[in-house]
């Protein structure tokens, strides 16, 4: 029998792809790969350690769950290589004093790259932890059917998972599941929206704020409860998955920031409780003619604005491009560009749900292609039917 490499010679060699360019990767997420290393080189000042126990065995966890929907329905639930990397991150970094290093963690994926199971999976493991008596886990959304998806999802992969003690151990209702054994005595995993009532009394211990491009002001005051209820915890988890938002997604925009602001080097933004997982096609690249020194091509900026229907580039957005047997379908994405290139408003959508970039609004009538073949100028529409 040939030995499996371990979790970290395989995580290893992931991040190595990423940064050799073997792998194709924007930047944010190269960023993310960067600070996982230099983190380790500098956790002890820093006042960290890494447990690769506690990280493979959170890795291991999720072989106990199955794939329940799709082609791989059934299948036993064995992490992709970049989740793995956010596993082996998450669980693994702690605090001198032995308590989980990141309390929040920002998760950003085009459409159709597994998020809602992942963070299904991640909630699981948190409520299924019986080393946390009275546990309160929440999905949360900015309606409680929205919140439900992630929720049902995790209820589905308990049921599917085919282990008689464990179904039977959690006790399952049509808006809640439970454990009242010890030594879980009484932990709770609900789903829960700004339309659900009583938030006052939470106590989270993990939470999974769900799609928060979709998130307006109006639902402040809801992140505000989330955030706070997390005081009384030792060690609480809050992860946060989504794609790109556009012009009105107002707290999408603020958390975007700031998670880019977190995992970029150099910034001056250094938050060591935030994990940061950012997949989306770079905007821009380096101008080819003058490789960013600026020059008449680029217009002095050097840099060049990408063409996001470049086939070769969508798997910066798309992780599950790079995985065998992706669940991301490349013929699919082909007819979704094909469209794109004719249709002003297919690329907008492209770019946003599929390149997972932020656009300026959903619908553009005209692109700016278009816009500069009349250089910006109208002629006399002076006395015309309008």
């Amino acid at each position: 029998m040939i030995a499996q490499p371990s979790h970290q010679t395989e995580i290893h060699q992931f991040c190595d792809d990423i940064l050799s360019g073997k792998l194709v990767a924007g930047r944010l997420e190269r960023y993310a790969i960067e600070r996982y290393y230099d983190d380790l080189e500098h956790a002890d000042e820093k006042g960290f350690y890494f447990d690769e126990k506690a990280a493979s065995d959170a890795i291991d966890f999720f072989s106990v769950l199955k794939h329940t929907t799709g082609e791989f329905a059934g299948d036993p639930f064995v992490p992709r290589k970049f989740q793995k990397f956010i596993i082996w991150n998450l669980y693994g970094w702690k605090r001198k004093d032995g308590l989980r290093r990141f309390r929040q963690a920002y998760l950003s994926f085009a459409r159709g790259n597994g998020k809602s199971p992942f963070a299904a999976g991640l909630a699981n493991q948190a409520f299924l932890d019986p080393n946390d008596a009275r546990a309160q886990v929440y999905t949360f959304a900015t309606k409680e059917e929205q919140a439900k998806i992630v929720w049902a999802e995790a209820r589905k992969q308990i049921e599917a998972s085919q282990d008689d003690e464990l179904i039977n151990l959690v006790e399952r209702y049509q808006k809640s599941m439970a454990i009242t054994l010890p030594p879980w005595n009484g932990s709770l995993f609900e789903p829960k929206g700004s339309d659900s009532k009583g938030s006052d009394g939470w106590i989270l211990s993990f939470g999974v704020v769900d799609e928060l491009h979709a998130w307006s002001d109006h639902h402040r005051g809801l992140l505000d409860n989330i955030v706070t209820s997390m005081g009384k915890r030792r060690e609480p988890m809050l992860v946060c998955i989504t794609t790109a938002g556009d012009e009105s997604s107002e707290i999408w925009q603020e958390e975007y920031d700031f998670a880019c602001q977190v995992v970029t080097p150099d910034t001056g933004v250094n938050d060591e409780s935030q994990f940061v997982y950012i997949c989306e096609v770079d905007k821009d690249e380096n101008c080819s003619k003058c490789n960013g020194k600026g020059c008449e091509d680029c217009g002095d900026k050097g840099t060049m604005e990408i063409d996001v229907l470049r086939e070769e580039l969508w798997a910066q957005g798309n992780p599950m491009l790079r995985e065998p047997n992706s669940p991301v379908k490349i013929d699919f994405l082909r007819s979704l560009a094909a469209k794109a290139e004719h249709k002003p408003s297919a690329l907008n959508q492209f770019k946003r749900y599929h390149a997972n970039q932020q656009v300026a609004s959903f619908f553009k009538w005209m692109t700016s292609e278009l816009w500069a073949r009349g250089n910006g100028t109208l002629s006399d529409l002076e006395g015309l039917p309008c």
